[in-house]
C-alpha cells in the first residue's frame, strides 16, 4: 500500500463525534420598538418556548424598549453592558417593514454581526397567528452547509427542542458546487470520472451522516429523549431548506450567521431569514 493510500484509509477511519454541552441560559433580553402592551404580550408568549430550554423559574426575562436604545450601535452597547445569554427580537425593528421586506433590518444585522450573543428572531408580533407560531418548539430544524463537527449549533438546537420533540439535523450538499468540481475532475486525465463522482458524493454524504449518528448516540448517553431525524442529501440549499420547513412543519429553525472574513450575515442564513418570515429563527 502506497503512503497516500494508507493516509486515505486512516483519514476515512477518523470520524468527528458530537460532544454534548448544553448552553447556559439564564438572562434573556427582549428587544422591542413596540408599546408596553405588545411587549408584555410577547413576553407571555415567549414563556412557552423558553420553558423548553430551562425551568421557567430559572429564566430571567428582561425588556429593552426603544427608550433604552436609539440606534443599532447603541443597542450593541446595551447588550455589552447587560451581557444576556440570549437576545429576542423580531425582524425590521425600528424600520419600515414594507420597504424592508427583502431584508431583516439594520438592528438584526447589528446584533448578529456585532455581538456573539445568540439572537432569537421572531415573526411580526402583530400577526394573528403569532402565539401559534411562537408558542412551541416540538419540531426544530438545524440548518448548515457544514453540519459535521458543529457542536455549538446542535447543542443550542437540542436545548430549544421540547421534551420528546423532533430535532431535524439537515445537511444539503450544494449540487451546483459539486457539479462544478466534477466538471474540473472530468478534464483531468487518468481519473475515471464516473468512479470519482460516485466515490466523492458517497464520502461527502457519509461524513454528515456519521456525525448525525454520533449526535443520536451522544444524546442517548446523556438521557436526552428527543427524536433525531437526519436529512443528508444533494440539492439546492436556498430552495430545499424552506421546502423542508414546510414538509416537516418546523416550528424553529437554527442556523449560523457568522461569515468568516466578512462583516455581513452568512449568505444562506440571510436568504432563509428573508424567505422564512413566519418561522422563528435562532441565529448563532
Amino acid at each position: 500500500m502506497r503512503l497516500d493510500e494508507f493516509e486515505s484509509v486512516f483519514r476515512s477511519a477518523v470520524k468527528p463525534t458530537f460532544g454534548y454541552s448544553p448552553p447556559e441560559l439564564v438572562e434573556v433580553l427582549l428587544v422591542t420598538d413596540a408599546d408596553e402592551e405588545t411587549a408584555t404580550a410577547v413576553s407571555t408568549t415567549l414563556q412557552g418556548l423558553l420553558a423548553a430550554v430551562n425551568a421557567p423559574d430559572t429564566l430571567q426575562l428582561h425588556h429593552a424598549g426603544r427608550g433604552d436604545w436609539k440606534t443599532p450601535s447603541g443597542l450593541l452597547d446595551l447588550v455589552a453592558r447587560k451581557q444576556p445569554d440570549l437576545v429576542v427580537t423580531w425582524r425590521n425593528l425600528a424600520g419600515d417593514s414594507e420597504a424592508l421586506q427583502w431584508d431583516v433590518g439594520p438592528v438584526v444585522h447589528a446584533l448578529t454581526q456585532g455581538s456573539d450573543v445568540p439572537v432569537l428572531l421572531l415573526p411580526d408580533p402583530h400577526r394573528q397567528d403569532f402565539e401559534e407560531r411562537v408558542g412551541t418548539s416540538n419540531r426544530v430544524l438545524v440548518v448548515t452547509d457544514h453540519l459535521t463537527g458543529d457542536d455549538r449549533l446542535v447543542n443550542w438546537a437540542v436545548a430549544f427542542t421540547a421534551h420528546q420533540g423532533h430535532l431535524h439535523l439537515a445537511h444539503i450538499e450544494d449540487q451546483a458546487v459539486f457539479e462544478h468540481y466534477m466538471e474540473i475532475i472530468s478534464r483531468l486525465p487518468g481519473i475515471p470520472t464516473e468512479e470519482a463522482r460516485e466515490g466523492l458524493l458517497a464520502k461527502l454524504l457519509a461524513l454528515p451522516e456519521d456525525y448525525c449518528d454520533s449526535v443520536t448516540q451522544g444524546l442517548t448517553e446523556h438521557g436526552i429523549d428527543e427524536h433525531i431525524v437526519s436529512i443528508v442529501t444533494l440539492g439546492n440549499p436556498v430552495s430545499d431548506y424552506p421546502a423542508l420547513v414546510e414538509r416537516h412543519r418546523i416550528e424553529l429553525l437554527v442556523c449560523n450567521t457568522k461569515d468568516p472574513g466578512q462583516q455581513a450575515m452568512d449568505a444562506l442564513a440571510h436568504a432563509l431569514a428573508v424567505a422564512l418570515h413566519d418561522v422563528p429563527l435562532l441565529l448563532l
